[in-house]
């Protein structure tokens, strides 16, 4: 494809990105009105769960503006049901995952380097470490269906076309990576860096099972075992005596 031709279909994967980002904010106002919440307050653990559903629902909203606004239905979802072939990706990946976040995490605990918790975390340690139980269903049947729908589906797969499979998926993880810093922000910008590198880490573990199976159900099952296993342990860690070095939900 020409210059012209990839300039548009980055800015349209962007556009999408960045519809996703803004619907989600936007679609989380009513309830933050609804509960009272002020500006920089953190929700109640009970608000959370509302809050979560809702913000994610603007990023599906974002979707089907996309599919209205291109002439696509929702046949362009890549879903269907797993293969045995599925399954092996889905293993793999979420093996893939974890070995990814283990290497990096000798490294940066090597060169010494800061990290930073996840802000979007703070409504559940407030509720105590019980609450953490409740944001696991959350990750596999909200989070992470609606981020690999928007960063896999529409916007890595806008990509395929114009840069190629492999191109789109650097691309497209280095977008999810950049729209997570505002939780993982740190007034120390090498802890924010050594976060966003490490969610690009597992956003390309995400992306490479969705470009060999084309089917969205498996980085889908990948990225949320990804972050319900580390939410656990973190349940784990809360509640033991157990050293976690490093934790990077996406």
């Amino acid at each position: 494809m020409n210059g012209p031709g990839k300039l548009r279909a980055a800015a349209v994967a962007l556009g999408v990105a960045v519809a996703a980002m803004v619907m989600q904010v936007v679609a989380a106002v009513p309830a933050v009105l609804a509960f009272g919440i002020e500006p920089g307050e953190t929700a109640a653990p009970e608000n959370v769960v509302v809050l979560f559903v809702a913000s994610y629902a603007g990023m599906v909203l974002a979707v089907w503006g996309y599919l209205r606004w291109s002439g696509r239905g929702w046949s362009y979802l890549d879903v269907r049901t797993p293969t045995r072939r599925d399954l092996l990706y889905v293993v793999g990946g979420t093996v893939g995952g974890f070995a990814a976040l283990t290497g990096l995490g000798a490294v940066v605990e090597l060169l010494g380097l800061p990290t930073t918790p996840n802000a979007a975390l703070e409504p559940a340690f407030s509720g105590g470490p019980s609450f953490l139980l409740v944001l696991v269903p959350l990750v596999l049947f909200v989070n992470a269906p609606v981020e690999e729908l928007v960063f896999r589906n529409v916007v890595q797969k806008r990509l395929y076309g114009a840069y190629g499979k492999g191109a789109a998926v650097v691309l497209a993880s280095l977008v999810f990576a950049v729209v997570h810093l505002p939780v993982y922000y740190n007034p120390d910008l090498r802890a924010t860096g050594v976060m966003v590198a490490l969610i690009f880490a597992g956003s390309l573990v995400f992306g490479w099972v969705y470009a060999r199976t084309e089917n969205l159900v498996v980085p889908t099952v990948v990225h949320g075992l990804f972050n319900a296993i580390q939410i656990l342990l973190l349940y784990v860690y809360l509640t033991s005596d157990l050293t976690l070095e490093l934790l990077a939900p996406v």
